[in-house]
């Protein structure tokens, strides 16, 4: 089983690694630290390679940075999230 930096596979099929990490979590990928087992990377995330086209268009649609205008617009406008109840936030007992 090789092991791969999460940032490295990321950084060759042109995406976040944040959503890498994402798509591996959803799919029951073990992560220990930023290494995850190549071939097991590779299922998960097979058909996530974006092609020429489908990469301009991704980079397109894709949100603007931290701390630009367009984001703060963007968080502005939108709803604050309703408060939880404190007793409900606390982690179980155990």
């Amino acid at each position: 089983m090789a092991k791969r930096r999460i940032t490295d596979i990321a950084r060759e099929r042109g995406l976040d690694p944040n959503e890498v990490a994402a798509r591996l979590f959803e799919a029951g990928v073990a992560i220990r630290g930023d290494l995850v087992d190549e071939a097991a990377a590779a299922r998960a995330l097979a058909g996530s390679r974006p092609s020429g086209a489908g990469a301009k268009a991704a980079a397109q649609t894709a949100a603007p940075p931290r701390g630009s205008t367009a984001s703060r617009k963007v968080a502005a406008a939108a709803p604050a999230p309703a408060q939880a109840h404190p007793q409900a936030m606390r982690p179980p007992a155990g």
